[in-house]
């Protein structure tokens, strides 16, 4: 029985096991079974440490054996996804089906007298899932998903679905959903996909209603190197709705393209209401892509390629980038 502090308690148990298993492992194995058998949950929190750093020593793989089934946990209240995405990653070395297991749990726990899983934890599964499998094994589970009432985890579902089949006859379909989640990630999955048949289905896509459709299909297209994305993104941020407007932002960060930035700039210059959905994507456009816009203008600049009025636009997006002059 644990004493109070029981989890702590117990994690300095499976530390004092793991630091003598190498001199004693018949022993430790034994009391680590037995401290697994007295408090399964408790067991699993306090052996954490271990599993996250994935370390190849005897007594940690042993932990991993004693847990393979529940790990990954697929908690976000107990664990971060990383974490989760490093724990199942170890898992499939020794359970290459692991991706199998993870998408019952969703679907065998929606069965009548089943156990039903929290939503929070299906989400989980399925973005590591998203890490883990190309989803061949399991698309017929996955379609199973896109039945949920939950729209996260259709949206989640849409996503991983397109992935596998790469079909855009069946995102064609997906389209038709009123669910724009859905919409937006089945789009996503076509991303990189190179054929005439989904340069279509983007095509048409940019005719939904919802902005984050529409940035996809923009992104998507914009990767196959159809230059018509360029005037459209552009166009798209003078959109009157401030979401739009925030997409295009969002879009022209993604692509890292320089013929963006003095869009960027003057987005910023906007006041506070107009800007307060684009301030946040333009925080969101990841760092490389921030400094790939902000790298290629200086060189131009450096180069006489950037008029001289420039240089202010180039200083307020690497102020509201929080990004330090040079």
């Amino acid at each position: 029985m644990l004493v109070s502090g029981g989890v702590q308690t117990l994690t300095d148990r499976i530390q004092a096991e793991l630091a003598t298993f190498e001199h004693d492992p018949v022993r430790a194995r034994k009391a680590l079974r037995d401290l697994l058998v007295a408090d399964r949950p408790s067991f699993r929190l306090a052996a954490l440490p271990w599993l996250r750093e994935g370390n190849r020593r005897a007594g940690v793989q042993f932990l991993f054996e004693l847990l393979k089934d529940v790990l990954p946990i697929c908690n976000p209240a107990l664990i971060s996804l990383e974490d989760d995405v490093a724990i199942a990653r170890v898992v499939m070395e020794s359970e290459p089906l692991l991706d199998v297991k993870l998408a019952r749990r969703i679907t065998d726990s929606r069965l009548r007298g089943s156990e039903e899983i929290d939503n929070a934890v299906a989400l989980r599964i399925l973005e590591v899932l998203a890490t883990i499998t190309d989803g061949t094994r399991i698309l017929p589970m996955l379609i199973q998903v896109l039945r949920e009432p939950d729209p996260r985890l259709r949206s989640k579902a849409a996503l991983l679905v397109g992935r596998t089949n790469k079909n855009a006859q069946w995102v064609e379909q997906v389209l038709q959903q009123p669910d724009a989640r859905v919409r937006a990630n089945s789009i996503e999955a076509l991303w990189g996909v190179d054929t005439e048949a989904v340069r279509a289905v983007l095509r048409g896509a940019l005719r939904d209603s919802n902005n984050r459709v529409i940035g996809n299909a923009l992104l998507g297209l914009y990767r196959l190197g159809d230059a018509v994305t360029i005037g459209l993104t552009l166009r798209m941020s003078q959109h009157p709705a401030p979401l739009f407007r925030a997409t295009a932002a969002w879009v022209m960060g993604e692509t890292g393209d320089p013929r963006f930035l003095p869009t960027l700039a003057q987005m910023v210059r906007e006041t506070d209401t107009q800007a307060r959905h684009m301030r946040i994507e333009l925080h969101a456009i990841p760092v490389p892509h921030r400094e790939l816009l902000l790298g290629v203008a200086s060189v131009r600049l450096s180069r006489g390629g950037i008029p001289g009025p420039h240089l202010r636009r180039i200083e307020e997006v690497k102020f509201a980038f929080q990004i330090p002059s040079h």
